[in-house]
């Protein structure tokens, strides 16, 4: 009932789980086995949507991101009744989302294909899909509080749907998942309006930070291209997969994390880097940009 307040989504739109990857099992378990069409999976995206797919023996091809990252229509697999399209937007790791109208498009064009969105970072968009909700019931929405809220270990996600695809998934989902503690502190953070007015906050400072390093970063890394992200982090690719390991390694001495997922399909020479304190990206732009050489 706090969530459906929260999000004003009616309660029998939403299917609460102990964290959205225990929802991606069930989509892919539930769903995805009994399609008559094909599964597509965006790629690079989210590795556990391939890992799962893989090992559930379900076969699917993909949605490739164009040089850029960006979704492109004309490298969609030709889609069939029956078939399932797994988006996430924004996406994690490029950053990038697919545009509202582009997924309008496809809902309408489509009405037997059902798109499961990840928007697993949707705060930090301008565009959620939430209200396309109420127009398609070939939409099934996933997002988690592990990213703005912070909570992680509060073990809670969440589907939007349909009421009929909802209640499907429902008896598909084990039942007792979510404990007392994750209730009460579901409770304390949807009803709490300082947690609210924290969750905005965090929101607003991340993407100020997001939009100043990327500007930065732009000017100052030649040679280095700089994706423009709707998320909490920023996706850098350099032009070898040598110099991107000399920049991780350069960061690792300096005592600085990030993700080096160069070994993931179509990442190659890729860091990516979330956006933390305004300190702390300073930290990461001296250590970055005193370790490059062009």
């Amino acid at each position: 009932a706090v969530l459906s307040k929260y999000l004003g989504v009616p309660k029998e739109n939403i299917l609460t789980s102990s964290g959205s990857n225990h929802l991606i099992t069930v989509i892919l378990e539930g769903l995805a086995k009994q399609l008559t069409g094909k599964l597509v999976i965006t790629r690079p995206s989210f590795p556990l949507f391939e890992s799962h797919a893989q090992y559930l023996g379900i076969p699917y091809e993909t949605w490739d991101l164009d040089e850029t990252f960006q979704y492109s229509m004309t490298k969609l697999p030709k889609l069939t009744d029956g078939s399932m399209v797994i988006i996430a937007s924004p996406n994690n790791p490029t950053g990038t989302s697919l545009p509202k109208k582009d997924l309008r498009s496809l809902l309408s064009s489509y009405p037997k294909v059902l798109f499961l969105a990840d928007e697993a970072y949707y705060e930090f968009d301008d565009d959620p899909y939430t209200d396309l909700l109420s127009e398609f019931g070939n939409l099934l929405i996933l997002r988690t509080l592990s990213k703005t809220m912070g909570a992680a270990g509060v073990r809670l996600g969440y589907a939007l749907g349909s009421k009929d695809l909802i209640g499907h998934l429902g008896k598909l989902r084990v039942p007792f998942l979510l404990n007392h503690f994750t209730l009460a502190a579901a409770e304390a953070i949807f009803e709490n309006p300082e947690m609210s007015k924290f969750m905005e906050r965090n929101v607003q400072n991340a993407r100020s930070e997001r939009n100043r390093m990327f500007e930065t970063l732009v000017v100052k890394l030649k040679g280095v291209e700089v994706f423009n992200s709707k998320a909490n982090f920023l996706l850098l690719r350099w032009p070898t997969q040598d110099s991107c390991q000399a920049a991780y390694e350069a960061l690792m001495t300096a005592g600085i994390q990030v993700r080096n997922i160069s070994a993931g399909p179509g990442l190659k020479g890729c860091l990516r880097v979330t956006i933390g304190l305004p300190e702390e990206n300073d930290a990461f732009v001296k250590a970055i940009v005193g370790s490059h050489r062009l």
